[in-house]
């Protein structure tokens, strides 16, 4: 509508918990100050008023899009998500620590006695044009006007306004089309007389225009298809080991990547059937028999195999392939395979670089880093480091953190259905058994309610900042349990917010190279991190790891 794109900045440091504004028509930007960690945004396009969910402050910004001027809604803790229904005009925000749903519901603005309702007329299948019916309605008072003209424009208020055919009393039509396949909105308001196609929302103005109404409508012209199919297949060497890692392209009738799981497996999902495909295989340092595989498909394609063979001699590092590069961070970060759209997006993040090394350079720091700070990550890895330091008052092992780690992290895949459920599901339960096991309950099981919630509390340092009496008295109430308190003090913000670095520098050493970190290092990278206010990027953390000879030397 604006031609406005919006960049939340998540990241910390300069340039970050802030939104880039950019002009689409000459690409020159600005700056709009946010809250602490804007992680999603949703635009309204009808009030031109965008809204900024501020993960890591509990609130939302709303930016108005006609001179960037904000204001701050209060919503819940871990505003992860947001979304405005443009019918309603209210904005719902997904509050992913708190686990409810905050619902913005925008002031009314001045009503204007001038309003136009919307009616999709008919339409033959498969078309890429749609008529409306216009209806306009005047309540000014002792008389009402007569309406005079209605005009309408879809997708855009910068484009000349239509004007609607008279096909009534106070009743017009209009067409739009043809359209691009996929969601659209149309906007129209009346006027009382003249040529008003320039919006003038004053309600004394003259003419008189009318409060502009929308609605949204969707496009799809290709009808229905037939039932979509998927390729799969295995990749082997030639004794029969599976081959992990291999980057399988897809090209023909459509194109996509996929990559061999720890099986040698690999697959294809919703590939349209009655077209011409071909499958090929790369990973660095191999061949394979066949080349590549061209068929085409009819149904489910099952069997679309290939044998791999090692070159005699090595051309390079497969972790320097953007693909390999990924997959490996779901692993060493997750605990799992990639996600299709998870993988196809974080890898082209690499590859839009094309050649150019320093932005491939850059792009590989900041995918990286993005595991360790993913919801994913941080409710699952992070629940468990928090566990271990509130109990323990010492960082995990990392013998302890990773089966920890993929108990919490089992079936959840964020963004996949119901992993909201089954992340909850996993943390309870794991908090649950952690307060029974001997190590805590050794700890623990002599110390009375208060001495309980203030041990927790001193290990967390100065980091906690929730309500300690009412922890006590929740727990001498029987209204909350022990583990009940252990869960408030692990998720308090101020705890997680006072470990982040800690638990940063220790990941460096979990996640790249696969062992406890030497004291020295550690207590090095903590410094520097801290130095540069948590800015990885400043402090060059992510890079020096990620090109270490001993991360490195895993892939050779």
């Amino acid at each position: 509508v604006t031609n406005k794109i919006y960049v939340a900045n998540f990241f910390n440091g300069a340039g970050g918990n802030s939104v880039t504004v950019i002009n689409g028509a000459d690409n020159t930007t600005a700056t709009v100050t946010a809250g602490s960690a804007p992680f999603a945004i949703a635009v309204n396009p009808a009030t031109n008023k965008i809204y900024v969910a501020n993960s890591g402050s509990a609130n939302v910004t709303v930016i108005d899009g006609t001179n960037n001027s904000t204001a701050t809604v209060t919503a819940s803790t871990g505003p992860a998500a947001i979304v405005v229904n443009l019918i309603t005009n209210k904005v719902y925000v997904a509050n992913q620590t708190s686990g409810n749903v905050t619902v913005i519901t925008p002031a009314p603005s001045n009503a204007i006695p001038l309003t136009v309702s919307i009616t999709p007329q008919p339409f033959p299948q498969n078309s890429t044009s749609r008529s409306f019916t216009f209806t306009a309605s005047s309540t000014f008072s002792p008389t009402a006007p007569p309406v005079q003209q209605i005009h309408y424009q879809v997708d855009t208020w910068i484009n000349p306004w239509l004007t609607a055919t008279p096909s009534g009393s106070n009743t017009q039509s209009g067409t739009v089309g043809p359209l691009q396949d996929g969601v659209h909105i149309i906007y129209a308001y009346a006027t009382d007389g003249g040529d008003a196609t320039s919006i003038n929302t004053g309600a004394n103005s003259s003419p008189l225009i009318g409060q502009i109404q929308a609605l949204v409508f969707f496009i799809n012209s290709t009808g229905p298809t037939a039932a979509p199919a998927t390729i799969s297949g295995t990749i082997t060497t030639a004794d029969g080991a599976p081959l992990a890692g291999v980057t399988m392209n897809l090209s023909g009738a459509r194109s996509a990547r996929a990559i061999t799981d720890s099986n040698g497996n690999y697959r294809f999902n919703n590939i349209d059937t009655d077209n011409f495909y071909t499958v090929t295989p790369f990973l660095v340092n191999y061949n394979f028999n066949p080349t590549d595989r061209s068929f085409s498909l009819l149904a489910n394609m099952t069997d679309a195999i290939f044998t791999a063979t090692q070159d005699a001699v090595p051309g390079g590092n497969a972790i320097d392939t953007a693909d390999y590069f990924v997959r490996q961070h779901y692993l060493d970060f997750l605990g799992r395979e990639p996600d299709e759209s998870g993988f196809t997006f974080w890898s082209d993040q690499i590859l839009e670089c094309g050649g150019d090394a320093a932005c491939i350079e850059r792009r590989r720091i900041n995918v990286s880093a993005a595991y360790f700070l993913s919801i994913e990550f941080q409710q699952t890895g992070g629940l468990v480091d928090g566990l271990y330091r509130a109990s323990y008052d010492r960082r995990p092992l990392y013998a302890e953190f990773m089966p920890d780690a993929s108990v919490l992290a089992r079936d959840v895949i964020v963004g996949q259905r119901d992993w909201t459920r089954q992340l909850e599901t996993n943390r309870q339960a794991f908090i649950d058994a952690w307060v029974e096991r001997p190590a805590f309950r050794t700890v623990y099981d002599g110390l009375g309610n208060a001495a309980f919630v203030d041990a927790l509390i001193a290990h967390t340092g100065a980091g906690f900042n929730g309500d300690r009496q009412a922890l006590v008295s929740a727990l001498n109430g029987g209204s909350m349990t022990r583990a009940g308190v252990l869960r408030q003090v692990v998720e308090n913000e101020g705890f997680v917010r006072a470990k982040s670095n800690q638990m940063f520098v220790m990941m460096e050493y979990f996640g790249y190279l696969r062992r406890d970190p030497d004291e020295s290092g550690y207590q090095f990278w903590l410094n520097k991190l801290n130095q540069f206010g948590g800015n990885f990027e400043q402090a060059e953390m992510v890079k020096a790891f990620i090109v270490s000879g001993e991360y490195r030397a895993r892939f050779q």
